[in-house]
Formats: structure tokens, C-alpha cells, sequence
């Protein structure tokens, strides 16, 4: 017989009983494990967590690698896990948004406002829930602030805050507004 025949006879030898060995393998090192005493294993489980530790480095360059050359099939596995998590994810948002509103808007608040709902609330109290501005009081106060610094300067009925946005914040604008008020109209324009 020939080395070839024979490489392709243990070959297919070891394949056919690859999974019976593995087991048997495995037996015989649980049978092994289970055998020793406390300090031995505690010296064993030291020894593989250093080996994880000591090859963390070429364990992940391989996995980088395998990635790279199958990227295509990661992306295919993604994009039907993020179909398949989507609606039970969005599901679980919404019914969490309507039991816990006032965390939603504290937290919401505190991001992008750096103030809590209880701060709001003490700033509605202190303006007795009117406009800073034009002194009405509308169903709900917004939060007026500076766009450089992120300081809140009060709380503003919806029609003083949008004016106040689209002046850009200007004290040179809104005087400007104010001499244009003030000024008397042409005559040819009056009833």
C-alpha cells in the first residue's frame, strides 16, 4: 500500500470518528478535573485564565481576520437581527415612554438643558408660570437659553422663543425692532 492510500485511509479514519474521539477527550479530561483537590484546581483555573489573558492579542487579530473575509455574511446576519430585534425594540420603547413620561422629560431635559424636571418646575413657580418676556400664561413654558454658553436664562411662551431664535439671539437686532415699533408710520399708509 502506498503512503498516499495510506494518509487517505487515516484520514478518512479520523474523520469518521472525529466526534467520538472529541467526547472521549473530553471525559477523560472532566474525569481528570474532577479528580483534584481544591488547591490543584484553583492552580489549574489560574493557569487558563493567564493562557486567555496571554493570547487575548492573537485571538483577536484571528477573529479580525475571519471578519474581513467574511464580511459580507456578517452584515447579512446584522441587517436580519436588526429586522427581526427592530419592532420588539421599538414596541418596548414606546410602552416604557408611556409609563415613565416624567423620566423620559427629566432625562431629556437634563441632556439637553444640563437641568432637571425639578429644576423647570422651581423656574415655573419663580415665574408664577408666565412668559419672561411678554408676561402670558401659556399651557406649557419653553426653556430659553443661551447657544453659546448652553445657559438656561428662564422659561418663554412658544411666540418670545421662536423670535428670540430667529433674531439669533441678537441685542442689536431686537433694539433695532424696538426703534421700528416706535417709529410713526408714513402718512400715506395711515386710515
Amino acid at each position: 500500500m502506498t503512503s498516499e492510500k495510506r494518509r487517505a485511509q487515516y484520514r478518512a479514519c479520523y474523520h469518521r470518528n472525529k466526534d467520538k474521539n472529541r467526547a472521549r477527550r473530553n471525559a477523560r479530561a472532566r474525569a481528570r478535573f474532577a479528580a483534584l483537590t481544591d488547591a490543584e484546581r484553583e492552580k489549574h483555573n489560574a493557569k487558563q485564565r493567564e493562557d486567555y489573558r496571554r493570547h487575548r492579542k492573537q485571538r483577536r487579530a484571528r477573529h479580525n481576520v475571519y471578519r474581513q473575509a467574511h464580511q459580507e455574511q456578517y452584515r447579512e446576519y446584522d441587517r436580519k437581527r436588526y429586522r427581526r430585534v427592530r419592532e420588539e425594540r421599538c414596541a418596548a420603547r414606546r410602552t416604557y415612554c408611556r409609563k415613565h413620561p416624567q423620566r423620559i422629560e427629566n432625562n431629556r431635559l437634563k441632556a439637553v438643558y444640563g437641568i432637571t424636571l425639578k429644576d423647570y418646575r422651581r423656574l415655573v413657580r419663580e415665574q408664577r408660570g408666565r412668559c419672561a418676556i411678554c408676561g402670558l400664561a401659556p399651557k406649557k413654558l419653553f426653556i430659553d437659553h443661551c447657544h453659546k454658553t448652553g445657559d438656561v436664562r428662564g422659561l418663554l411662551c412658544a411666540g418670545c422663543n421662536s423670535y428670540l431664535g430667529r433674531i439669533k439671539d441678537s441685542p442689536r437686532t431686537l433694539l433695532k425692532a424696538i426703534k421700528y415699533l416706535q417709529r410713526p408710520l408714513p402718512s400715506s399708509f395711515r386710515k
